[in-house]
Parts: C-alpha cells; structure tokens; sequence
C-alpha cells in the first residue's frame, strides 16, 4: 500500500516554502512571504529557484541550501490536511 502524502494527505507548504526563504536570505537575496512562494510548490524546485535567484549558477546554490534545511527541518513541517 502506498499513501501519496504531499499535497493529498498533507499539507507540504511550510517546509518547503521556510526552506526556499533559508535558501535566499542565506544568498543574502530579496526574501519574499510564505504565501508567496505556493507557485513553488509543484513544478521543478531548480526552475523555481531560477525565477526566484536569476541565474543557474545561483539557482544550484539555493537547491543545495534548499535541500540543507530541508533534510533537517523543513521535511518535518508537513501538517496533516482536517
């Protein structure tokens, strides 16, 4: 049995979207509200964070811090939908 938890049974937007806002204030970028970054959630975090920082360059850098808080953090954020 397999349960597609993300965005089904809970709901992901804390952890990811605290974990993008590490990501940029830790590149010393414009860091916007939570409620800003849903567009985030769902398609390719590279892609977003490209929109979000610019460059490739500085989009693989966010990924990497991305992935540093997320791995600690941000992956226990989810909270269960009522």
């Amino acid at each position: 049995v397999f349960f597609d938890l993300d965005g089904t049974l809970t709901n992901p937007k804390p952890g990811i979207t605290r974990s993008i806002q590490y990501a940029l204030e830790r590149l010393s970028l414009a860091v916007p509200d939570e409620d800003e970054l849903t567009w985030c959630i769902g398609p390719p975090l590279h892609a977003s964070l490209k929109k979000l920082t610019g460059t490739d360059a500085l989009a693989d850098r966010a990924l990497l811090l991305y992935r540093e808080r997320f791995g600690d953090v941000g992956l226990f954020e989810n909270e269960a939908y009522a």
